[in-house]
């Protein structure tokens, strides 16, 4: 049977289609029909009910009279009725959908000077994230007159109040969590001033804005936004039991970490043909107790073999995902066993001590050894200058064996002028 009518909706905004179809109608989605069959009744009732309760929501219904607002400026605002009006008026901040129009009137009722304040940052709005616990955002505050019969505008020095407020998400209410005061630089400058808040913030993710009034001309800022802010503490340990030497085919590396926030393991494993580098999503997880395992195997299309016989040393850290944001790198070194024929010893160090301070007891490293041959290997420790010419300190180990972390650290002593190493 030939259809009667098409079954498509009309497209919105096409008011030049012919209802009752014809060829230059859009063409229909369904292959059987034409753009000369009509539309539906239930496709013409649909698109006339849309546009209708279109203007029925964006009409101006109600212009309240004007006022001039803490900004210094006389606004025009209309809204579809009364009742939106009253509803906008709430809770300005959070309903500004409700405004159809809102025009500002660049005057002001101090013989034309108007007022002219402003909050920026140069901190990231989008995705901040703080791995040591702190948040110290940079907020920028100017404060100026502006006389539009001269066309200058004037620096006024004054101080502000900023107040910063929370919320956990965009379906949570603002809630002011804090104030605190702020000078004005001049615009003309781009000198930032380092806010603190990590005091007014508990560990997690939340949004924040932040709004600064003119002491003295109790002007008002637009607010500055931050999307995402995650105050955390990014931190990774190795906890194999790296004494111990790895056999057969797969390297499993062992880390806790912390830091809730989608976040990446990062790996560089020394090997036979250079360095290969590993990445791990880790998401927003955190291992704080039972290590997460990691296993690195060789294939035959790998460059770099991290298998091979030998001592391997792994740079490991974590990074957030869509930020520079980095923990601090740490330096482990593991013995691989794959050739078991192969008697040369090998020794291991971990937990490298990065700088020293003189005249202080210090722990340089962790080791252990490897020695196929036999159960024990006499090593000797010295710390030199850097020419190996004066011996500031030596240390020997006659009975050190096999699978047993030994430490070696002192007291530093060494006659310099310098304090830090």
């Amino acid at each position: 049977m030939a259809k009667k009518f098409r079954t498509d909706e009309i497209p919105a905004g096409k008011f030049t289609e012919d209802w009752g179809g014809n060829k230059n109608n859009t063409t229909p989605a369904a292959p059987d029909e034409t753009n000369l069959l009509p539309y539906s009744g239930e496709a013409v009732q649909k698109f006339i009910k849309s546009y209708l309760q279109d203007h029925e929501n964006n009409k101006i219904g109600h212009i309240p009279p004007m006022t001039k607002d803490p900004d210094g400026f006389y606004h025009i605002r209309a809204f579809a009725n009364k009742n939106t009006y009253n509803e906008w008026l709430a809770d300005p901040d959070e309903n500004q959908a409700l405004k159809l129009l809102d025009i500002t009137i660049p005057i002001s009722d101090e013989q034309g000077v108007m007022n002219i304040v402003e909050l920026t940052t140069a901190s990231n709005q989008t995705n901040y994230v703080s791995i040591d616990g702190s948040i110290v955002l940079k907020m920028r505050f100017t404060s100026q007159t502006y006389n539009p019969v001269t066309g200058k505008y004037a620096n006024t020095y004054e101080d502000g109040t900023m107040t910063i407020q929370r919320r956990a998400s965009a379906s949570d209410s603002w809630r002011t969590i804090g104030t605190m005061a702020i000078k004005s630089v001049e615009a003309e400058s781009d000198t930032y001033t380092d806010v603190d808040i990590s005091g007014l913030l508990n560990s997690g993710t939340c949004q924040l804005r932040i709004i600064v009034t003119g002491d003295q001309t109790q002007s008002t800022t637009t607010y500055v936004v931050f999307q995402s802010v995650t105050k955390t503490e990014l931190k990774l340990t190795f906890r194999n039991e790296w004494q111990q030497p790895i056999t057969g085919a797969t390297m499993s590396l062992l880390y806790t970490y912390t830091g809730a926030v989608a976040k990446t393991l990062n790996l560089k494993i020394s090997g036979e043909g250079g360095v290969r580098s590993v990445q791990y999503a880790v998401g927003k997880v955190e291992y704080t107790e039972t290590p997460n395992q990691f296993d690195v195997t060789d294939t035959e299309g790998d460059s770099v073999k991290v298998m091979s016989h030998g001592i391997h040393e792994i740079e490991a850290w974590l990074s957030v995902d869509g930020t520079d944001v980095e923990s601090e790198h740490i330096v482990s070194q593991v013995m691989v066993v794959s050739d078991p024929d192969n008697k040369t010893p090998y020794i291991m160090l971990n937990q490298i001590v990065k700088s020293l301070v003189n005249w202080t007891s210090v722990q340089f490293f962790q080791w252990a050894i490897y020695n196929p041959g036999s159960d024990v290997l006499p090593v000797t420790f010295k710390l030199t200058d850097i020419q190996e010419v004066e011996n500031y300190l030596s240390y020997t180990e006659q009975q050190d064996q096999n699978g047993v972390v030994y430490t070696f650290g002192n007291m530093i002593e060494i006659e310099s002028k310098e304090t830090n190493f």
